[in-house]
């Protein structure tokens, strides 16, 4: 499985935010930054916590809106890595979403609340329509 790393997390946000990853080092958390990256792959005692591309996915994205390594941009970027974390492993997320979908499922990752379910059911019943590709 391809992972993300805290460099690739950097140029998605420099795509995202028109600022250079040089300038965002010195502004971003990079240890929280890291940590949300590394979460989707816990693991104790030589077992997996999360199995799966969508759950591991959607950890992904609610650990970087939850850790908020960003000054601003976090949901957006919560959503360009997964969707980076699931091309890297051949799991496209679908490029005919509306803007109302992307909309929903970004704001599906809040702060305030728990946003792992809402993401994997939204993966998974893409994957199993067949419409993941």
């Amino acid at each position: 499985m391809r992972r993300l790393q805290v460099e690739d997390l950097l140029l998605i946000a420099e795509d995202l935010l028109g600022i250079p990853a040089e300038e965002l080092i010195r502004t971003t958390d990079l240890g929280l930054a890291d940590s949300a990256l590394h979460a989707p792959f816990a693991r104790f005692a030589g077992q997996d916590f999360y199995e799966g591309f969508a759950v591991r996915a959607a950890i992904l994205a609610s650990r970087i809106v939850r850790n908020h390594p960003l000054l601003d941009g976090n949901k957006r970027l919560a959503l360009l890595a997964m969707i980076e974390f699931l091309r890297r492993n051949e799991q496209d997320w679908p490029s005919d979403l509306d803007q109302g979908e992307v909309a929903e499922t970004t704001l599906g990752v809040r702060c305030d609340q728990p946003g792992v379910q809402p993401i994997q059911h939204r993966l998974r019943v893409r994957a199993e329509a067949g419409v993941d590709r």
